[in-house]
């Protein structure tokens, strides 16, 4: 087990590196080991299926970190790897400064706004991608409670980066881990719901899935996973609720706040019966 462990390290440390040219390579027998695509999809992703939890867990946890690695090669691997229609994030950048590549195929450390492009695959690599998204969905209810964090992890890495869809079905696998039996699974499922609201403040699902993870914290049994949620409801609502003037405009945050509110009264009002959702105790 130790030794694929470090293994899976060694990858991600050759992944943090800029992607050498084939020519680079005098075996040619040994070129098709240096591209990132080889490297994430040939040997770190195939340690979800190890027998050891432990390097399950690890293996996914830094297969999220490759989204945010700086090589774009890295990006459409993992995008291959679960994007049913082959999608591939195009990153462009305003300026050149902190490029590690002069030939196009490294992302830059400025901020990189992107597009999605489709491009049609076979019927096979479709399966696969379906494939490998139910085995990930699979792995946050996994018997292991590091797996189930790990997979969490990657989900909400696989959302944020669009490589897969905003769906209620995903998005509903990370709400419900709010309830897990663990209490780090719960603490973790209410990180990853808060970094996904922060990334698509404007997605109604998203606002919907970070409701239904939140709002029954409150009442959890366990103390600590109460104050968890409650500092997210008050960094979210309560602390943007501000006095009425008609001169004032809203920021993006008070009409997060204000949708938020709509959703609960409206579609998610079943949250309305949490007893202690939103009861202020006197001091």
């Amino acid at each position: 087990m130790v030794c694929r462990l470090f293994s899976v390290d060694v990858v991600m440390v050759l992944l943090e590196q800029p992607e050498r040219s084939l020519r680079e390579c005098q075996d040619p027998e040994f070129s098709s080991f240096l591209p990132h695509k080889f490297l994430i999809q040939n040997l770190l992703f195939d340690r979800r299926m190890d027998d050891s939890p432990t390097v399950q867990g690890h293996a996914l946890a830094c297969l999220a970190q490759c989204l945010e690695l700086p090589s774009l090669n890295a990006t459409r691997a993992v995008h291959n790897l679960f994007s049913a229609t082959g999608a591939q994030t195009v990153l462009e950048s305003e300026s050149t400064e902190g490029s590690l590549s002069s030939q196009q195929t490294q992302k830059t450390f400025r901020t990189l706004p992107f597009r999605t492009v489709e491009i049609s695959t076979t019927d096979s690599s479709d399966c696969d991608a379906k494939e490998n998204l139910a085995l990930l969905l699979r792995r946050v209810k996994d018997s292991k409670i590091n797996v189930r964090k790990s997979a969490l992890q990657t989900l909400v890495g696989l959302l944020k980066h669009n490589v897969i869809p905003l769906s209620w079905e995903n998005l509903a696998t990370l709400s419900e881990r709010c309830r897990d039996p663990a209490v780090s699974v719960k603490k973790k499922a209410l990180q990853c719901v808060g970094e996904l609201l922060a990334t698509k403040p404007d997605s109604t699902v998203v606002q919907k899935a970070w409701l239904q993870g939140v709002v029954p914290a409150v009442v959890d049994p366990e103390n600590s996973v109460q104050d968890k949620a409650l500092e997210a409801l008050d960094q979210v609502l309560l602390s943007q609720v501000k006095r009425y003037s008609a001169s004032h405009q809203l920021d993006g945050s008070q009409r997060l706040t204000w949708d938020l509110l709509g959703l609960l009264c409206n579609e998610c009002w079943n949250l309305r019966s949490e007893p202690a959702a939103f009861s202020l105790q006197p001091c």
